[in-house]
């Protein structure tokens, strides 16, 4: 289906450009050169085709496409995070019904942070068993 509309998008582009001899007086013959050709020129196939639909294919879809999946991908994500902590919660409360599990959730992107590039607790350099 892209490239479908990927062929159609771009066969307007093939249309735009015409072979037209030229004469070369200082060699004495004719040459073929790359022109302009009338639909290239028309103001309408410029504002509709290399403005207009331009915009749309290559920044409002995408962005538009990004943004839907995106937000569809959050929507998942969470939903998933609360299952899974309503179901550690039911375990929970069946061995202890009085205190509920406390989640250690990281409430903003200062604390995510800290977690995720903090330091590195790794093997001490004084231990040297063999």
């Amino acid at each position: 289906m892209v490239v479908l509309l990927a062929i159609v998008y771009n066969v307007p582009s093939f249309f735009e450009h015409e072979i037209s001899n030229v004469s070369n007086d200082c060699l004495s013959r004719v040459e073929p050169q790359l022109v302009y050709s009338r639909m290239r020129t028309s103001r309408l196939y410029f504002i509709v085709y290399k403005t207009a639909v331009y915009f749309l294919c290559r920044f409002l879809f995408p962005l538009a496409s990004l943004t839907y999946l995106n937000a569809r991908l959050v929507y998942i994500l969470r939903r998933q995070f609360n299952q899974q902590q309503l179901s550690v919660t039911l375990r929970w409360m069946a061995h202890d019904p009085i205190s509920p599990p406390k989640f250690l959730v990281p409430e903003t992107w200062a604390e995510t942070w800290v977690v995720c590039h903090g330091p590195n607790p790794g093997p001490s350099s004084t231990s040297n068993s063999i």
